[in-house]
């Protein structure tokens, strides 16, 4: 382990309780109809690899079910799939759900030199490392998906298939971001939310940023807002910190001269990627895409994974929001059983 690693396990050593399992897990993203004390119990909470903590439950030798949150939330989302995917000595996976750099609470903040998506993908991909993991099957969501998708593409060889929630990839190749200098666009609508978040972050301005994810979220549904609205997220801060914007920002930030610093090492022009998020998807994954609305993800999407013809497909749930593994948790685990079973899990 790294030496930033031995650092936040002695910070989180040295806390009274976790935050994601004390304040979070049964109060906010729990679902079921089980006993969730019992199933908070059973988790571990780790610091893996370069010192990411991490959310456990399970055996290590059952086949690995990795997760990958997005914002603004924390590991403890996946509460839902935890039970019923790796609860019980005969369960089927053991899963793993790593933190984002600077969403969780109990740990301290990293320098401003690691807030970049390569170095979250290294991050996450240090946990797989540590843990040995192989034939994974990748579960991802909101940001943790568009990482996702370029974590697939950077470590095919690990990944046995994927489970994408909401968050779709574009099928055009990428452009290059936006200056730095946000105040020279006319932003209104979402993007307004978008923007709030870049310049809460910049700030440093955690009431700022409370205040965007309150009125600006762009929702539909009869949900309003974010299953964690007023959670401890970032180090720090009292509720959604400012720290969390800083995936927003890497949508924008660019150097003079350069591509995206957080993108690939590959000499692929950007206008022969196949994804604006990545060049490409392995032929070999099978792809379930699970959504809640036409939002956040496009037909020629859905297309492009119904006719992919290895069993991938795209299913859409009704009445739910954004957070359909939290809102309609049966369905969604249902939908995902469905589908892993007995294809995938050997």
């Amino acid at each position: 382990m790294s030496r930033l690693g031995l650092f936040a396990l002695g910070s989180i050593c040295a806390c009274a309780k976790n935050t994601l399992l004390d304040d979070q897990l049964c109060q906010v993203y729990y679902t079921g109809v089980g006993d969730c004390d019992a199933l908070r119990s059973e988790i571990r909470a780790e610091v893996r690899g370069s010192g990411v903590p991490t959310l456990e439950l399970g055996n290590p030798s059952a086949p690995p079910m990795l997760f990958f949150h997005g914002w603004p939330d924390t590991a403890a989302l996946w509460a839902n799939q935890f039970e019923k995917f790796c609860l019980g000595k005969d369960a089927p996976f053991f899963c793993v759900a790593p933190s984002w750099i600077d969403f969780h609470p109990d740990f301290p903040r990293a320098d401003e030199s690691e807030l970049f998506w390569d170095v979250q993908r290294d991050r996450f991909h240090s946990v797989v490392e540590d843990l040995g993991l192989q034939n994974i099957t990748l579960v991802i969501f909101d940001f943790g998906a568009e990482l996702g998708y370029q974590y697939l593409w950077q470590h095919p060889e690990v990944v046995k298939s994927v489970i994408g929630m909401d968050i779709g990839m574009s099928m055009k190749p990428p452009t290059e971001p936006l200056p730095l200098e946000l105040s020279k666009y006319k932003m209104v609508g979402p993007l307004t939310y978008q923007r709030e978040n870049v310049e809460s972050f910049k700030a440093d301005d955690d009431e700022r940023m409370a205040k965007n994810l309150k009125t600006n979220l762009p929702m539909e549904g009869k949900w309003q807002t974010a299953p964690c609205n007023d959670c401890r997220i970032a180090p720090g801060a009292e509720g959604v910190g400012a720290r969390t914007g800083w995936p927003y920002y890497q949508m924008i930030r660019s150097r003079k001269g350069e591509r995206w610093l957080d993108r690939f090492a590959t000499e692929l022009p950007l206008e022969q990627w196949n994804f604006s998020v990545c060049p490409s998807f392995p032929e070999q994954v099978p792809f379930l895409f699970l959504y809640s609305s036409d939002l956040f993800s496009s037909g020629d999407f859905h297309q492009w994974v119904d006719g992919r013809g290895d069993g991938s497909k795209t299913v859409k749930l009704a009445n739910t929001d954004h957070w359909l593994q939290v809102r309609v948790s049966n369905v969604t685990n249902s939908e995902m059983e469905r589908w892993l079973f007995p294809r995938f899990v050997v």
